[in-house]
């Protein structure tokens, strides 16, 4: 973090920075095990009205997983439980790209994800009805919440889609800007223990408490 506060600490052993890329790849014995870990209360996104998270980074293809590029949220102490969080995963295991929030529901987080998918291109091979982020190119990703809880996905400067976030404490899906922890932050890894760290060269992060 260049202006405020929020200085990261590396997770791991194979993590290298090289002309302020952050660069993490699989270990000697083929493990992926490097991300950065931040105190989520220094850059808290529930004290904002509105934010945009814009990403550069270029992936490795070794991403075949749930893998995460940037959460914000909780845990739930590694089993995602009460993730109350704010994620983009650019490669899944289900070959999607895809940018989701989940606030509430302490037992069914799953269930109570409003998201956005990339389904404009299809990769060869893979599911027809989503796309994912896996091939080695340089990729410019925004992902914003703005002040009418609609969370937008933008790839490359074009416009993937919209998702408005649903509060509805009768069914516990409480998704709202106001609900996404500040317990940690994370870059190349999700809320879940399970998951991989994701892995290729993450250019730049910058964060606007504003919808771009």
């Amino acid at each position: 973090d260049q202006v405020g506060v929020a200085h990261g600490e590396f997770v791991g052993d194979n993590v290298l920075v090289e002309q302020g890329d952050l660069v993490t790849f699989p270990n000697l014995s083929g493990v992926a095990d490097s991300w950065v870990e931040l105190n989520g209360a220094d850059i808290d996104l529930s004290t904002y009205d509105e934010v945009s998270i814009a990403s550069w980074f270029t992936p490795a293809l070794e991403n075949t997983q749930w893998n995460a590029l940037w959460f914000f949220g909780n845990d739930g102490n590694g089993a995602g439980v009460g993730s109350d969080g704010f994620c983009f995963q650019s490669s899944r295991g289900d070959d999607r790209a895809r940018v989701w929030v989940s606030c509430g529901d302490q037992t069914a987080p799953y269930n109570i994800e409003d998201a956005v998918n990339d389904t404009t291109n299809n990769p060869a091979g893979g599911n027809p009805d989503f796309t994912e982020y896996n091939d080695l190119d340089l990729h410019h990703v925004v992902c914003l919440i703005n002040e009418d809880m609609e969370l937008k996905l933008y790839h490359n400067g074009v416009y993937i889609g919209a998702d408005t976030l649903v509060y509805d404490a009768a069914t516990g899906k409480i998704n709202d800007i106001v609900n996404i922890s500040p317990n940690f932050a994370r870059f190349c890894h999700s809320c879940y223990s399970a998951d991989l760290p994701w892995l290729g060269s993450l250019h730049e992060i910058a964060i606007f408490n504003k919808a771009l």
